[in-house]
């Protein structure tokens, strides 16, 4: 009898040694799986202690059990711990476990429900928290691609106004250095040109020359076709005047009719020689402005900068040049020696 009883306990030691065995194995597999699966959430490192723990304890009351009762209900609920177990292993809920009678297995399921009752609640937390995070990341996301957006319309309106301020600059520097008429250099223009060539020409010796042009008989035309033709005119001898000079020579209107044309590097001969031949190439045929025929002619003074020479005194060689060139009979060129 005793010797009977002797294997009946040490069957009933294996047979639960059998079953937690399973039951970590169960737990193993599980985590393994997770591991394996990149896309499954990992069961955190307390429920996998957790687990094996109640593994454990689960053998050791099935060793409990089967020594004292060998009845359907204690293995019921240690198949029921064993299947908890390993849902717990995979990342699942767990779930409570029935409890039937009382004792140690009793007390194991209720310790195994309380465990499983936290890990649940931790469980719900990291989810609300996940979802939490979520949530803040797709705001942020939104309000990065909106500012991102705004941003982008910002840098294009700053580029605009950087653009019209250029542009708007570029008009008033353009508005201070040239006549709005012609669009000739205006007399400022000019004078700070022949401010600059004065300290030019103390250095290289080279002279420049100046024409002081005015055209003959211009209150006539505006009494005779209007002022709005007389100012055609100009335009058009403007125009005219451009195309008889070279690049490096500059042209500005210097008050009323009166044109003022600088030669650089060019000798009082040479300059001489250029007026001429803009005076007589406008005197050989009438100018047709609006659809009229305007005779254009041109009284011009010509002078030459010369060592020592301001470019006051300069201009009024030429002004006084071109005084004569209107009291000599008009429609020629006058220069002093």
């Amino acid at each position: 009898m005793a010797s009977r009883k002797g294997r009946q306990f040490l069957t009933h030691w294996l047979a639960a040694a059998l079953a937690a065995a399973a039951a970590l194995a169960v737990l193993a597999t599980g985590v393994a799986g997770r591991l394996l699966d990149s896309a499954s959430p990992l069961p955190t490192r307390e429920a996998i202690l957790l687990a094996a723990g109640a593994a454990l304890l689960v053998g050791l009351l099935a060793a409990v059990a089967f020594s004292g009762a060998g009845g359907s209900g204690p293995v019921r609920t240690i198949a029921q711990l064993a299947s908890r177990c390993r849902e717990l292993g995979e990342g699942g809920a767990g779930g409570p476990v029935d409890e039937e009678g009382a004792g140690e297995l009793s007390a194991l399921v209720r310790a195994f429900n309380e465990m499983s009752g936290r890990l649940g609640e931790q469980r719900d937390e990291t989810r609300r928290a996940t979802a939490e995070l979520k949530d803040g990341r797709d705001q942020l996301e939104a309000h990065l691609s909106e500012h991102t957006a705004r941003l982008g319309e910002l840098r294009a309106q700053l580029h605009f106004e950087v653009a019209e301020r250029k542009r708007v600059e570029e008009a008033l520097a353009k508005a201070n250095t040239t006549d709005y008429l012609t669009g000739l250099l205006n007399r400022r223009a000019m004078l700070q040109l022949l401010e600059q060539e004065v300290k030019r020409f103390s250095r290289s010796k080279k002279p420049f020359s100046i024409l002081l042009a005015d055209v003959d008989h211009f209150k006539q035309v505006n009494e005779a076709h209007g002022e709005q033709l007389g100012d055609h005119a100009l335009v058009y001898l403007a125009r005219l005047l451009r195309q008889r000079v070279r690049g490096q020579d500059a042209i500005a209107r210097w008050g009323g009719e009166e044109v003022m044309i600088f030669l650089p590097e060019t000798p009082l001969r040479g300059a001489v020689d250029v007026a001429e031949k803009i005076r007589q190439e406008l005197d050989e045929y009438l100018h047709s402005v609006d659809g009229v025929d305007v005779r254009l002619t041109l009284s011009l003074g010509v002078s030459s900068i010369a060592p020592g020479m301001t470019v006051n005194e300069c201009v009024r060689r030429a002004d006084v040049a071109l005084a004569r060139a209107k009291a000599e009979g008009r429609n020629r060129t006058v220069f002093l020696d």
